[in-house]
């Protein structure tokens, strides 16, 4: 299978053609153009998943190509390729929308097929955030249908619903019963209808029909021309038509943008599905009321129950999950400035405290461009990894946070170094998750504060233990502790230990507490192969 349909616009065409050759090797549908406009015509009239383009051509350069094409295919992928690759390139291409920026010559095609994956993977990325932000108002909307139980206000009601959400000018019902031939309206808003609403059998909509699937179409392409030029004479931007079969006959749900209306889009026809998937229910609900009072009110209690969960921890889980991910690097950055301003240390130093900042501002951006989805750890490629440097990194970074609090660090490190394959960012969260824990658990402490941090080999693995001074874990929260929003701190987002149970089990080792060996105070293993 395809991963997906590639157009390459180089107005070298060896270049093109190298690029052709790479993808190709990797199973891409490929398309090339040498000539910008030639780019935008394809784009008007072929769907295409991503576009590879350089920046820097005749005619139209790669972000005039971008904007424009944008217009026509919204959830197309855009990877920019260039020979004079700078930090203001890169933030440009950002700004206008680009999914990757590589720069030239690739060598071997690897590199190229990479950062084409990675731009279709941030496009999915940006299509599921955007799904994100419509469900909510969807969620609400499906609870409001499903609560009217008079037909003719459900009907007004699943109308309105469809035209505010999808910005539709023309909106109508239509419905054909087992035994009838004939579709009858109804009810639509936006009367007269630039479409035949009595038959359904002819024109535009008999065309669509006859697909028998959903379908969108936008009078700027891409797609069928014959449908596109239909689609002109009545003066229409876009149309959307989504059929919904039941056991006692079919719907057909219809909406229009007038001519200065935008296009539809794959989302747009995704969420309309479900929402008339749930008008549909509720039509049916309204006329079954009158003799299933009493089940279609439990039936309304149970949906109203799963929509709110599914709200809040759609909601709930981005949000808290980019708060708690932002926050850590963004001290540690904090720490780091506010070191490197003191005049009582060298410029060694100095230098020392602003690599590490740049350093967590490089994890901070990788976090950033993926904020606007479910929590998902950043980079997944292992490399050789030092576990004591690492936390003695982390130790570093946190160095202000824990002065101030009067923690008192006790280390029991080997001699010899033990290194593991491991994503460093990933196991770096993990410990910073794990003592920012026990600074917080010791902040009530009025002395001593102490942390006991703990590295040994044992047999295939290394073993990290950390211990704090602080009250414990509280009684029953040692089987939930790390499950997602369980927290025994009164502003903790619950995130920390389920996102640090997950990278650990993710590079194959535990996470999990222990009997405490220096009081009563909490006591954590983090055990990782070797």
């Amino acid at each position: 299978m395809s991963p997906g349909r590639v157009l390459i616009v180089d107005d070298e065409q060896g270049i093109a053609r190298l690029c052709q050759y790479f993808l190709a090797s990797a199973a891409f549908e490929t398309m090339i153009a040498t000539d910008s406009r030639v780019a935008l015509d394809l784009i008007q009239s072929q769907k295409f998943d991503l576009l590879l383009s350089d920046i820097q051509m005749p005619f139209m350069d790669g972000f005039q190509l971008l904007e424009v094409g944008k217009k026509y295919q919204p959830g197309m992928a855009v990877l920019f390729m260039t020979a004079y690759g700078t930090v203001e390139t890169a933030i440009r291409a950002l700004r206008y929308g680009a999914d990757g920026l590589i720069l030239k010559p690739f060598g071997k095609g690897a590199e190229l097929i990479e950062a084409a994956n990675q731009a279709l993977l941030g496009q999915k990325q940006k299509r599921d955030a955007a799904r994100l932000q419509v469900l909510r108002p969807l969620f609400d909307t499906s609870e409001t249908l499903i609560a009217e139980t008079d037909i003719t206000s459900l009907g007004k009601m699943i109308l309105a619903s469809i035209g505010n959400t999808f910005q539709a000018r023309y909106v109508s019902i239509h419905r054909k019963m087992k035994g009838e031939a004939e579709w009858s309206l109804m009810g639509g808003i936006g009367d007269p209808f630039p479409w035949d609403a009595v038959t359904m059998s002819t024109g535009l909509i008999g065309a669509l029909l006859e697909r028998g699937t959903p379908v969108f179409v936008n009078q700027t392409g891409p797609g069928d021309v014959e449908l596109q030029t239909m689609l002109k004479a009545l003066n229409v931007a876009a149309i959307v038509v989504a059929p919904v079969g039941r056991e006692e006959g079919n719907f057909i749900f219809i909406a229009a943008r007038d001519a200065s209306g935008q296009s539809f889009t794959d989302p747009d026809l995704e969420m309309l599905m479900i929402l008339t998937r749930q008008a549909v229910v509720a039509m049916e609900n309204a006329r079954l009321y009158s003799d299933l009072r009493d089940y279609v009110q439990r039936v309304e209690e149970s949906q109203r129950a799963l929509i709110q969960a599914e709200k809040m921890a759609a909601l709930g889980r981005v949000m808290a999950s980019v708060a708690h991910e932002v926050n850590n690097p963004l001290q540690s950055v904090r720490n780091c400035l506010y070191l490197a301003t003191r005049q009582d240390i060298s410029a060694e130093q100095q230098k020392t405290y602003i690599d590490l900042a740049q350093s967590e501002v490089d994890r901070l951006t990788k976090t950033v461009r993926q904020m606007l989805e479910f929590y998902r750890p950043g980079g997944t490629e292992k490399a050789q990894v030092s576990v004591v440097a690492l936390i003695e990194k982390v130790l570093k970074l946190l160095e202000v946070q824990l002065d101030e609090k009067n923690i008192q660090i006790h280390k029991d490190f080997p001699q010899t170094e033990l290194v593991i394959q491991a994503v460093p960012d990933q196991l770096q969260q993990v410990f910073f998750n794990i003592i920012l824990n026990a600074a917080d658990a010791m902040e009530e402490n009025k002395s001593p504060k102490n942390l006991w941090i703990d590295v040994s080999s044992q047999d295939n693995h290394v073993e990290i233990m950390f211990e704090d001074s602080g009250p414990g874990i509280p009684s029953g929260k040692e089987t939930v502790i790390f499950e997602p929003f369980v927290s025994t701190k009164k502003e903790g987002t619950g995130l920390g230990l389920a996102i640090s149970y997950g990278i650990t089990e993710a590079h194959g080792g535990k996470l999990k507490v222990t009997e405490p060996r220096h009081g009563p105070g909490a006591s954590f293993a983090v055990i990782l192969p070797v």
